[in-house]
């Protein structure tokens, strides 16, 4: 059985060509953590740093109604992508992410820190 649900599924790695297209084209994907890791969210805007338009960061939504916060998520912690399903899954839990992007930020040089109104 599980071999027909993969054989279904199809994830690309994110440091794949097509998974490097899709990051970079993921607005309102669903971001899952392993599971029992915590809770997903939804990607709300895709930053670009390279020139050559790899997506650096993608700001993810967490939570639902008035407890909702957009945070940062660097793309080095995501290692998989199915387009078809809008899914793009990181390899830790979420909480764990968002406290690596912060750090990656502040050594790319990134003065403020990436938040939208609620």
């Amino acid at each position: 059985m599980k071999e027909l649900l993969e054989a279904q599924t199809r994830w690309f790695a994110a440091e794949s060509p097509v998974g490097v297209w899709w990051l970079a084209h993921c607005h309102g994907f669903r971001v899952e953590p392993p599971p029992h890791y915590g809770p997903s969210g939804v990607v709300e805007e895709v930053l670009r740093i390279s020139a050559d338009g790899r997506a650096g960061l993608l700001l993810v939504r967490i939570g639902r109604g008035r407890h909702k916060v957009v945070r940062p998520i660097a793309v080095s912690d995501v290692f998989a992508v199915d387009p078809e399903h809008r899914v793009v899954r990181v390899q830790m839990s979420l909480r764990r992410a968002i406290r690596r992007a912060k750090r990656e930020a502040r050594t790319l040089g990134w003065s403020r820190e990436p938040r939208l109104a609620r």
